[in-house]
């Protein structure tokens, strides 16, 4: 299996203090350099780069013209809180076509209180407008379902679609490398279903296949929310793995199954020598479901997500058409 999705931290640095992510807690020790990013498998199609907070390295730059010199075929999205206004805007004017994701959590006040930051909420919606007002085209507002935004949830896509950008959602899970024990902020099921579903039915209320797959997506989040197995099998460590910003292999951001360092030889032996946490990845608990590891996945078996696309939304508008059909006999 050709090893075709990264996600790359380049640093642990960050500028706000988020009560579900302990990562700004974390020194940067022996960072990789940007040539050590030559080291990738020129195989990947897709790269996710996260922090911490990516601007806040200022050889990003260089980074991504070698993970393009690399990788040519792989694009290149990159999830930022958006409080650096000014070093996005002038970085992302330098940079090769990127997709950009801006962390907003909540309406200002939720999301304020969950960064640790007062103010950050108007910085990353002033970031949106700059990058909006540069033209970039793939550009989106991301969140992050926890204990704290669970009654809010849908007021951020609602906000996305106000300024007619995307929409990337996620639950907040357990990642033990990075973020800390906290289970105590896991959305409770009945309020973030809640939200979850409003979210999926606007997708389904779109006439374009497209926002129907975001819709089974969203599906896929209700079914981890309530507990059932997920519809695709997870290949994390086998077509995919997590890189740490000290070049430390992982098969994903929630298993701390360390499978090796880039700095010790090829990505792609050291994945081969990694039998024994495929296996485990096969029998993993978390049944997690992220945007990061299923959209490539979706690429490569679109058959079940277009089946179910294609028929909620003939179910959605079916009970729409019967639903106005008993209003207007009343």
């Amino acid at each position: 299996m050709k090893v075709t999705e990264a996600t790359i931290t380049v640093t642990n640095r960050c500028n706000l203090r988020c009560q579900i992510c302990d990562i700004w807690q974390i020194r940067d020790n022996h960072l990789l350099l940007p040539e050590d990013y030559h080291k990738l498998p020129s195989t990947l199609t897709q790269i996710n780069l996260e922090g911490g907070e990516p601007f806040l390295r200022k050889d990003l730059l260089e980074i991504i013209e070698v993970l393009k010199s690399r990788c040519p075929k792989a694009g290149i999205k990159i999830t930022t809180n958006g409080v650096l206004t000014r070093v996005i805007e002038e970085k992302v004017k330098r940079m090769p076509e990127v997709v950009l994701m801006i962390s907003i959590n909540g309406p200002e006040k939720v999301h304020d209180r969950i960064s640790g930051v007062k103010g950050a909420y108007q910085k990353g919606i002033e970031t949106i407008k700059r990058l909006k007002s540069l033209g970039i085209r793939d550009l989106s507002i991301r969140a992050t379902a926890s204990k704290l935004n669970q009654e809010t949830f849908f007021e951020v896509k609602k906000l996305a679609d106000q300024f007619e950008i995307g929409f990337n959602c996620g639950l907040h899970n357990l990642p033990e490398i990075t973020f800390g024990d906290q289970k105590d902020l896991l959305p409770h099921p009945p309020s973030i279903k809640k939200e979850l579903e409003k979210t999926r039915d606007s997708y389904l209320k779109k006439f374009k296949p497209e926002e129907w797959l975001r819709a089974y997506f969203v599906e896929g989040l209700i079914d981890s929310v309530e507990g059932r197995p997920r519809a695709i099998r997870c290949t994390a460590g086998s077509n995919s793995f997590f890189l740490q910003p000290n070049g430390d292999i992982y098969p994903c951001k929630v298993l701390n199954l360390k499978m090796g360092n880039i700095k010790e030889g090829g990505i792609e032996e050291i994945m081969e020598n990694s039998e024994h946490i495929k296996e485990t990845v096969k029998l993993c608990p978390h049944q997690c479901w992220m945007s990061s590891n299923m959209t490539p996945l979706f690429k490569r078996n679109p058959i079940k997500p277009l089946c179910w696309a294609l028929s909620h939304k003939f179910k959605f508008e079916l009970l729409k058409f019967l639903g106005n059909s008993t209003n207007g006999n009343k």
